[in-house]
């Protein structure tokens, strides 16, 4: 298993039976905002869902609002795997 895989399949399992549980199969209702919760309630799917660094960085970076934020965090945690 790659560590992209790992790391995909650790967050799913803290998300299983949490409060997020929802960002595994549906996107967020919230405005991409610098919010913290709405913020990763964005950058989770992304990083669940896209197949490379430059689709994490590409999905974050049109999303609107504060994508500026979502993306670095988003392309940080993609980036150090």
């Amino acid at each position: 298993m790659t560590l992209v895989l790992a790391l995909i399949s650790a967050i799913q399992a803290e998300l299983v039976g949490s409060a997020y549980e929802d960002m595994l199969t549906s996107e967020p209702t919230c405005q991409p905002s610098g919010f913290v919760v709405h913020t990763f309630s964005w950058v989770m799917p992304i990083l669940l869902t896209s197949s490379d660094f430059s689709e994490v960085v590409q999905r974050a970076a049109n999303l609107g609002g504060d994508s500026d934020t979502i993306g670095a965090i988003a392309a940080g945690l993609a980036g150090g795997i």
